[in-house]
């Protein structure tokens, strides 16, 4: 799987566009295949990007204030007051604080009470703001870290489960069992047999998040596949 992420500061449209400070996109995906238009604002944005011309900067910005028109009009927003910027910044910071404590300390014995305390709130309030926030109870999301990283070792040591169960935060290899089931729809240890007998079956199936595989291509490299899907998906339709 590719994944591409554009990302922009607002500082470039704040002449021509200021009130972009004030938007809130809804947390609301859409799927890109029906959204064609959108798609290919977007494959053109980051083409030009990585493009190797003197207009490609200004490529890049005509076609992002066109993504970003395209954005404005298929997509929920609202204009948040000075108030509104304000507690809404406090919410993603606090968000940024728990992610990171969480992901810092999951192989430690860390629970919903530990971390509400550490915030300041209740636990029952600091149990629904997780759950309207992440999406997820706690648990489980705590559940997912260790899992990913159980899966790591999995496939790059050669230690064995109660070990790995201890590594990633897990009391015993029973927890480990549910939780990496739940995540992975196998078993840890079929899943390091399955990575032993077919190396390349880690990268296609479970349904395996893969940020710890992630693959970084060079300018030029990204620059050939974007305009592979470009021309694949477009350009034949002239």
């Amino acid at each position: 799987m590719k994944l591409l992420i554009l990302q922009f500061s607002s500082e470039i449209f704040k002449i021509i566009f200021p009130q972009l400070d004030k938007i809130y996109f809804e947390s609301h995906p859409f799927n890109l295949k029906n959204q064609p238009e959108t798609l290919k604002l977007l494959l053109q944005a980051a083409l030009s990007y990585f493009a190797d011309d003197k207009n490609n900067s200004l490529r890049t910005h005509g076609y992002t204030s066109l993504l970003l028109d395209r954005l404005l009009s298929i997509s929920e927003y609202s204009i948040l007051s000075s108030s509104e910027q304000n507690k809404l910044m406090d919410l993603q910071e606090r968000m940024e604080r728990i992610s990171s404590y969480i992901h810092e300390n999951y192989d430690h014995k860390i629970s919903l009470e530990m971390i509400a305390s550490h915030e300041g709130l209740s636990r029952t309030y600091f149990s629904h703001f997780f759950k309207s926030n992440f999406g997820i109870n706690f648990n489980e999301y705590l559940n997912k870290i260790r899992s990913e990283k159980a899966r790591t070792l999995l496939s790059s040591s050669k230690d064995n489960l109660l070990n790995i169960a201890y590594m990633c935060g897990f009391s015993d290899i029973r927890t480990l069992n549910t939780a990496f089931l739940k995540s992975y729809g196998v078993l840890p240890k079929e899943f390091r047999k399955n990575s032993v007998l077919f190396p390349n079956l880690n990268y296609m199936t479970f349904n395996q998040d893969k940020i710890d595989n992630q693959v970084f291509y060079s300018d030029r490299g990204s620059f050939d596949i974007l305009q592979y899907y470009l021309e694949k998906n477009f350009e034949k339709n002239k």
